[in-house]
């Protein structure tokens, strides 16, 4: 049995396990047509314990449209790059990547899946307690009025 310590906002601490969401991702255009490689959404920062290990992510695909997806983590602020435009990282941004993850496992529902990814294992260090993240699409996805997916993180924190 898991006991809740504490409940910060979109941030849930239980015991050692810390799961960071659900949240919705950020400007990410209805009915936009997104080709593989494009930056989907904007950049957004979250909250997260100072050292911890990645251990898994789900994302909510209310559209359902089974399109690969990758989170690029990021331990500082970056340059984003604008929603539906290739994304592409300077050198000195390139520097600030702590981890991607790609999503390609899919469990469809009927109406809508959802992307896991178990036993990551991605260290990290976050020295202002906050990471950076853009998605990026690799796929073609067309995401419908009201249909924008969502994301959980968990994390160990020790």
């Amino acid at each position: 049995m898991t006991i809740v310590v504490e409940v910060k906002g979109d941030v849930t601490i239980a015991g050692t396990k810390v799961q960071i969401g659900p949240m919705v991702i950020p400007g990410v255009g209805a009915a936009v047509l997104y080709t593989t490689g494009d930056a989907f959404g904007t950049k957004f920062d979250f909250a997260v314990p100072k050292q911890g290990v990645i251990q898994g992510i789900r994302f909510y695909d209310v559209d359902d449209e089974g399109a690969n997806m990758e989170l690029w983590i990021f331990r500082d602020d970056f340059t984003e790059t604008a929603d539906n435009a290739a994304f592409a990282l300077s050198d000195a941004d390139l520097h600030l990547v702590e981890c991607n993850i790609l999503i390609d496992t899919f469990r469809d529902a009927a109406n809508n899946q959802v992307g896991v990814e178990d036993n990551l294992g991605i260290d990290f260090v976050a020295a202002k307690a906050r990471l950076w993240g853009q998605w990026v699409t690799r796929g073609g996805p067309t995401i419908a009025v009201g249909a924008v997916p969502s994301f959980v993180l968990t994390i160990r924190s020790d």
